[in-house]
């Protein structure tokens, strides 16, 4: 059964943009990373019908980079 929703991190580049990429279509995405303009140019290559991508970003050694993306996987059921 596919995913119907996924928090990734890291997905700015490497390994998280990798795994993004690999999922279903069908597969809404929480992508969270440091570089702003990496995930949004992920996310509108992700972006398709039916498919909601939002982004984060957040710097994951950092109390409120930590709360910015559970305040948002949170408003966003992932």
């Amino acid at each position: 059964m596919p995913f119907k929703s996924a928090l990734i991190t890291g997905a700015s580049s490497g390994i998280g943009a990798a795994i993004a990429r690999g999922l279903p279509r069908t597969t809404e995405l929480l992508l969270c990373g440091r570089d702003r303009d990496a995930l949004a140019a992920l996310a509108q290559e992700l972006t398709s019908p039916g498919r909601t991508v939002r982004t984060v970003v957040a710097d994951f050694t950092e109390t409120a980079g930590r709360d910015r993306v559970a305040a948002a996987a949170e408003s966003a059921a992932v």
